[in-house]
């Protein structure tokens, strides 16, 4: 035998150190190295508004069917706001000298910002 053939690993020896090879390469990843890269959050908020026509069968369903709740429809309607928002509304949320309502944890999780609307 050369001194070539004495150093190279042959087939056998090569399987028998693939086991540990693998278990040594799996133990040093800890966890998936993706959940290190951060998120982006995307804004994908839509504005619509109502057409008139829309409104007023929205305003005439609610009379008919349940008008105790009418301010509420007139208060989502001036100001955007979803039905918990308004029902979790706070006073020290509302500032009356620039007639802005600052929602602070809304739907999307950000701050929202809304103009009061005198009606």
């Amino acid at each position: 035998m050369t001194r070539r053939e004495i150093a190279r690993p042959r087939p056998i020896a090569k399987q028998r150190n693939l086991p540990l090879r693998l278990r040594r390469a799996v133990s040093t990843i800890a966890g998936n190295p993706a959940r290190l890269v951060k998120r982006r959050t995307e804004n994908n908020a839509k504005v619509r508004y109502l057409l008139p026509e829309e409104e007023g069968r929205l305003r005439a369903l609610i009379l008919k069917h349940c008008p105790p709740h009418l301010p509420e429809l007139e208060v989502s309607l001036h100001t955007g706001m979803r039905r918990a928002e308004q029902y979790h509304l706070q006073w020290n949320w509302i500032d009356f000298h620039t007639r802005v309502l600052t929602v602070p944890r809304s739907k999307p999780g950000e701050l929202r910002k809304r103009t009061v609307v005198a009606v």
